[in-house]
């Protein structure tokens, strides 16, 4: 092992290939062959050639600084480059396996991990700091190019795929990383796992990210540092698709990222506590592609944790599988004030999109001839078609079990009346609302219901107690509807908002206009978003919307249809719409279909 480059073949490459390798891998501990290769180079720059073949990574080796690592680049204090190469690109398969195929895969086995605390960080491949846990010297660059890792799970915290946090500089080309885990029995990430981890701070060399992918990570990209240049790189199955200047120290951010985007991820770009005044990023020709109705579909857009302290630039599309072409908004509420963001589709006159310019809100549900309001496939149907807000409308029953109507006393099926507060939710099972025999659903299975959507419930009540609004608050923590789910009350009541405020750390709540209310719960709240005010279409003028913009506070204009309300566009946080312009025909399609 005296040249620069050294050729590694794996157990099960090509036996014309394996005659060329320096090394050949038994497919066992492939690790300790790979490590001793990258051992021979820390005294100098050199590359690392590996022949297409799975490598297994079945035992780790330990750093006190940076935890567990498979794949490890260490080094003295040398101003050098270390390259890892593969000889071909790797590719994802098709439905239904969605697997890395082809090309040099970097397998690690559930023995490397067997027995590893939880709280340890493990990484496929990583780049260790000095024994001190300092960096060494700062002209280490690393590449790594046509190389996949697949990790065995995304259950296990704290793990990590491409671990380059130590470094000055990388550039990674055709990097895949990705999980054992099947596409069908994908699930929610735990805490702490990252597909790739870039280096902190500003450093010497570039920072370079071209056509990588991540797969099922809490951050599929956490990139730290500045000075980040990102072509064409796709996160998928991730709770962030990127999470961005989490842990930099530095006070000025410069990231761009060309043609990137996310698939299937549950929120879009985070911008963390790194990003200091002045920071820029621009993500030009984003792209969010997300299904209805899965596991992963987006239930919000990127976010800043510190919103006005970055700038930049988005130019940006959302494909909604079977619906096509959709302006999801890019920015969580309150997050990108300092961009200028397009929909890619419409650029016309370079038309600012950091607020939602329309809250397209079902009210009671998608309904029809044998779809009752208020019922779970009213909630459903609402779900299937994309829709993220949706009205519906609380009440109890005797035994004091929040359900859903907006009447207390209804119709069933067959005409008959009955009246909810007089009956347990058990007795409501006497009385079907359809043909196919759905009731009165409770707010529980509702909650369940929307929850894989996404949507925000805009939640009224209708029962006006101390007991019901706590019981409701409790079942919405319960579901992991909190922050989803916004509190019509019913009442101005300040002691009653503090109680549910109380046990909803992260409550919204929504009042009608009113300048006294408005002012009164402006003080009250810090954050601006937590208060929505709402207002019939008759009573909004242009000054009043723009009194309301100002105050900071969520605005929705009630039951607008009339294209000229558009005028007042600059000044409108939100408006709502029973349904949404342009979507009549998709809705009676859908119901069609749906034989409904």
């Amino acid at each position: 092992m005296s040249s620069y480059a050294i050729t590694i073949a794996a157990a099960d490459s090509a036996a014309e290939a394996k005659k060329s390798a320096d090394i050949v891998c038994t497919g066992v501990n492939d690790e300790k062959a790979i490590n001793e290769a990258l051992a021979s180079l820390e005294h100098r720059s050199g590359k690392v050639y590996f022949l297409s073949g799975t490598y297994n990574i079945d035992s780790l080796t330990w750093h006190p600084a940076a935890g567990w690592g498979g794949v490890c680049i260490t080094g003295a204090d040398v101003h050098r480059s270390v390259s890892l190469e593969g000889e071909n690109q790797i590719w994802f398969a098709n439905f239904p396996s969605y697997d890395i195929t082809g090309g040099v895969i970097f397998n690690v086995t559930e023995k490397a991990i067997a027995g590893i605390d939880d709280s340890v960080p493990v990484s496929a491949l990583i780049a260790f700091p000095g024994p001190d846990g300092k960096d060494p010297f700062p002209g280490r660059v690393i590449s790594v190019s046509n190389i996949a890792l697949r990790l065995p799970t995304n259950q296990r915290p704290n793990t990590c795929g491409v671990n380059l946090h130590h470094a000055s500089g990388l550039t990674l080309a055709n990097v895949f990383v990705t999980t054992a885990d099947p596409f069908d029995k994908m699930l929610l990430p735990a805490p702490g796992t990252r597909g790739i981890y870039g280096l902190a701070g500003s450093k010497i060399a570039e920072y370079r990210l071209a056509m990588c992918i991540t797969r099922g990570f809490e951050r599929g990209f956490d990139l730290p540092g500045e000075h980040i240049v990102a072509d064409g790189c796709y996160a998928t199955y991730c709770k962030y698709p990127y999470y961005l200047a989490g842990d930099g120290t530095n006070t000025y951010h410069t990231s761009v990222f060309l043609k990137c985007g996310h698939e299937d991820c549950l929120y879009g770009p985070y911008i963390g506590d790194g990003a200091q005044k002045g920071s820029l990023f621009e993500f030009i020709a984003y792209d969010s592609e997300f299904s209805v109705g899965a596991l992963f579909s987006q239930k919000g857009g990127a976010a800043e944790a510190r919103p006005g302290f970055s700038r930049g630039h988005v130019s940006h599309t959302a494909t909604l599988e079977g619906v096509g072409i959709r302006s999801f908004p890019f920015w969580e509420k309150g997050s990108g004030s300092g961009f200028v963001t397009w929909q890619s589709t419409d650029r016309s006159a370079g038309r600012d999109l950091n607020s939602t310019p329309w809250l397209n809100e079902i009210h009671r549900g998608i309904v029809s001839d044998t779809v009752r309001e208020n019922t779970l496939t009213a909630f459903r149907l609402t779900g299937e078609l994309g829709y993220k807000y949706l009205e519906c409308d609380l009440r109890t029953t005797l035994d004091g079990v929040p359900v859903m109507s907006h009447d207390d006393t209804i119709k069933d099926r067959d005409g008959n009346d009955f009246t909810i507060s007089q009956l347990t939710y058990a007795q409501l099972a006497d009385y079907p609302l359809t043909a196919s025999g759905e009731t009165v659903p409770s707010f529980e299975d509702a909650l369940k219901t929307v929850y894989p959507f996404g949507i925000t419930l805009n939640a009224e009540m209708k029962t006006k107690t101390p007991e019901f609004y706590r019981k409701a608050a409790e079942l919405v923590i319960e579901a992991g509807m909190s922050g989803r789910t916004v509190y019509n009350l019913n009442t101005t009541d300040i002691t009653m908002v503090d109680m549910v405020a109380e046990i909803d750390k992260r409550a919204r709540f929504l009042f009608p206009y009113d300048p006294k209310t408005l002012m009164g719960f402006q003080d009250l709240y810090e954050d601006r978003t937590r208060v929505w005010i709402v207002i019939p279409d008759h009573k909004i003028t242009p000054e009043i919307a723009a009194e309301i913009r100002r105050s900071g506070h969520m605005f929705m204009i009630y039951h607008v249809n009339d294209p000229a309300y558009f005028e007042y566009r600059p000044d409108i946080i939100e408006y709502r719409t029973d349904l949404g312009a342009g979507v009549a025909e998709l809705i009676e399609g859908w119901l069609e279909e749906k034989g409904l």
